[in-house]
């Protein structure tokens, strides 16, 4: 299996991203060490000496929207570790099959097909702390969340299927001391996680009350996709007179399942 190590390189495309300054936490590239083609992304935030930055979606013809690839050499260094050779890809043949089954099951092979999916399933992890002692005596409750599921329809005259989005809401409850709320120590930072080459969300970092809910006021759509989504909900403080930081934190998985032809195997 290859061993990606965080690198990439940039490819410059009609849909993608492109870069502004960051005003809150970002990131800056440094060379890879096994690779200086490729780039790796170190975070950051306004306070740094780098140049923050952070990413916005992209689209058109001639403003160098950009992707990032992952790089496929290997983390472990070569002996000529300031340069590395790649090998041509293999040629691909042009020429596809010339016929493609189409067919959807006879009556003697199944039920009629039907299109099935578009189902809403989360699951909350365990909360998690961090740090040698919890000096804000941090309290971060998981409620339940709310969902709803998308449709997942037959267009009977094209054979196809046409699916609308899941829908959450999720809701967390949580509390610090009020010494910690008075100093300004705490803080509440909700975070995505995402998958190599795509455009990585900026983290929402708010400061925590004393107590209170993570919440969003209107119900958020995710996509009928075979893929499953996760979010990262922390309170993370931080005692300024000594620099001791302490946190809890918990992720959110959630997905909508995809929307496609299915049917039942008959027994002959």
């Amino acid at each position: 299996e290859e061993v990606l190590c965080g690198c990439v390189r940039q490819v410059e495309v009609k849909k993608g991203f492109m870069y502004e300054s960051a005003d809150g936490p970002g990131f800056y590239y440094k060379p890879c060490d096994h690779d200086e083609n490729c780039l790796e992304r170190m975070t950051c935030d306004s306070s740094s000496t780098r140049d923050c930055k952070r990413t916005v979606n992209c689209e058109g013809e001639n403003l160098k929207c950009i992707k990032e690839v992952p790089c496929s050499s290997d983390c472990a260094p070569t002996s000529s570790p300031t340069k590395q050779k790649t090998t041509p890809p293999t040629k691909v043949p042009s020429k596809v099959p010339t016929e493609v089954p189409t067919r959807s099951p006879t009556a003697g092979q199944g039920n009629p097909w039907k299109c099935d999916g578009c189902k809403s399933m989360h699951k909350y992890g365990q909360v998690v702390t961090d740090g040698t002692a919890d000096f804000c005596k941090i309290v971060l409750k998981p409620k339940s969340v709310r969902s709803e599921d998308g449709e997942c329809d037959g267009i009977s005259s094209e054979n196809q299927c046409k699916n609308s989005s899941c829908l959450f809401q999720y809701k967390l409850r949580y509390s610090i001391k009020q010494a910690c709320r008075e100093k300004k120590w705490c803080k509440i930072i909700i975070a995505d996680a995402y998958t190599a080459g795509t455009s990585p969300p900026t983290p929402i970092v708010t400061p925590a009350k004393k107590k209170g809910f993570i919440t969003t006021e209107e119900f958020f759509k995710v996509e009928c996709l075979c893929k499953t989504h996760k979010k990262v909900f922390k309170i993370e403080c931080t005692n300024t007179d000594n620099g001791r930081v302490s946190s809890k934190s918990v992720e959110l998985d959630y997905t909508c399942s995809e929307c496609d032809k299915k049917w039942l195997a008959e027994k002959r």
